[in-house]
Order: structure tokens, then sequence, then C-alpha cells
């Protein structure tokens, strides 16, 4: 008997190889495209406009963020600081809206139209004529938990279609549950998917395939 287990052994082990030999290219071939395409995926959710819904907490102030408010935060070390560096002193970008408890900043999010887009990099989202995109959002970990996100996204939503923009859209990876839950309580539905690929080497070079759910 011994014999016949020792030739189930080698044929088991012969079988192996070419699945290794196979999951190892795989990896190669990932590794090697990554390097010279990037890409994204995206969910997409578009906004139906809603009441208000008040967060869980007083005192709660929300408006644009101007000139002072870009001033104070620029020497902070925490991300509020890091958005303002980053967007508005680097790239000109200041479309940002701020949501204050007690005069402190609790929460931060961006409003993006194509000219904001074409500040950065590379447009993640391809927009047109008429829409616009909330990025960017961050809540201080003191403050979550109180119904900011949404409250922030309601708010920046129905102040972009009052002037003149059509549709507000946010777009996040399909693994973040935790933001869906916030997007979907503020009033958004989900609207399609969004592949957009780049390649690290040739950096002009973006592609986009936006599918629609209606």
């Amino acid at each position: 008997m011994a014999p016949a287990k020792n030739s189930a052994n080698c044929s088991a082990k012969l079988f192996r190889s070419p699945i290794k030999i196979f999951q190892s290219l795989k990896e190669r071939i990932i590794s090697a495209t990554h390097k010279v395409m990037a890409i994204d995926r995206l969910e997409t959710f578009v906004y139906i406009p809603a009441t208000t819904q008040q967060p869980v907490t007083s005192n709660c102030e929300f408006r644009p963020l101007d000139k002072q408010d870009f001033a104070r935060m620029r020497h902070r070390s925490d991300p509020f600081g890091e958005q303002t560096r980053l967007y508005h002193d680097q790239r000109g970008i200041n479309s940002a809206f701020g949501v204050f408890i007690d005069g402190d900043l609790a929460h931060i999010s961006w409003a993006y139209t194509a000219k904001e887009y074409g500040c950065e990099p590379y447009v993640r989202f391809r927009l047109g004529t008429g829409e616009a995109e909330i990025v960017n959002c961050y809540t201080d970990e003191a403050y979550r938990g109180k119904g900011l996100y949404p409250y922030a996204i309601r708010l920046i939503a129905e102040q972009l279609l009052s002037h003149g923009i059509k549709r507000v859209f946010m777009n996040i990876t399909p693994d973040n549950e935790a933001s869906r839950r916030g997007i979907i309580k503020a009033g958004l539905i989900s609207y399609g998917k969004v592949l957009h690929w780049r390649s690290p080497i040739i950096k002009k070079w973006r592609g986009w395939y936006r599918q629609q759910l209606d």
C-alpha cells in the first residue's frame, strides 16, 4: 500500500505545482498592471431634496468657511489643518463648509464643480454643466455619532441647488458602509457606478465609465 500512497502524494504535488506557478504569475501581472494603471471603482449617489433633520446636539452652526476660518485651521496638526494646507493653500480651492458646535469646528466638507476639479491633479469624477459633488468630508472624533455628517451633506446640497446646480453627487468606495449610511440618511439615493482609470506613468492619461441607473 505504501507505493500507492507515495504515488498519490507525488501526483498531488505535481497537480499543485502548476497552480502555484499560475498564482505567482497572476500576482506578478496584477502588480505590473498597478504600476502602469490605477483603477477607482466608485458607487455613485445623487441627492433628492428632503426635509432637513437637525443633528443630535445643541448650539450647532452651519456655514461656508471664510478666510479667517482657513487662517485659524492652517497651523492645526489634525485633518482640518491638513485639508486647509492641501486644498485651500496649495490648490486654491475655497469651497468648504463647516459645522460648528459652540464655536468649535466639528465637521468639514467640500463642494466641487468642474471648476474645483480643475485645480486637482486629476479628476476622479467628471462633472457636467449644472453638476456638483460633495467630497473630502471629515468629522472630528469628539463629535462623531451626533448626526453631523448627514446634516452637513443635506445643507450643502440644498445650498448648491439654490445656486443653480441641478444635480449633487457623492461617490464612495463600495466597501465604505459608514459613509453609505450617512449619505442615505442625508437624502441621497443610489444612482449608478463609476469606473475611473488612470496611469501613474502617463500623468495626463485618463478614462471614465459612468453608468447611471435612470
